[in-house]
């Protein structure tokens, strides 16, 4: 895994500059190795959503499924968190506190804020 990183590291040096690769290597270490959540996380509004919507269609409206069936598949199989919690009814809802994360799978993450 560490040559995996430097090779990365040293790829990303040539097209990037060194200290946007060594940016890129403490962010994908913090991401993934310590489970913290990215610098930068996109944020999608709730407010077009009346009360309480579906984790599934805020899924498949902010393009993180191809479709409810397969929100509805991920949340299913284990991949689905809401603030660190796992999802495990497919016909969860969300309350909208100020800002929740969405996680789903490994790598998407969505900051869901009603305004």
């Amino acid at each position: 895994m560490l040559i995996k990183k430097d090779l990365a590291e040293h790829i990303t040096g040539v097209y990037k500059g060194a200290e946007t690769a060594r940016a890129a290597r403490e962010e994908f270490e913090r991401v993934f190795s310590q489970k913290s959540l990215p610098d930068h996380i996109m944020e999608y509004n709730l407010s077009r959503y009346p009360d309480t919507p579906q984790i599934a269609q805020i899924m498949f409206d902010a393009k993180l499924a191809e479709s409810k069936g397969e929100a509805r598949r991920l949340i299913a199989g284990g991949g689905v968190y809401l603030d660190d919690e796992r999802v495990t009814d497919t016909s969860a809802t969300v309350t909208a506190p100020p800002s929740r994360i969405l996680k789903v799978g490994k790598r998407r993450f969505l900051k869901l804020i009603r305004t």
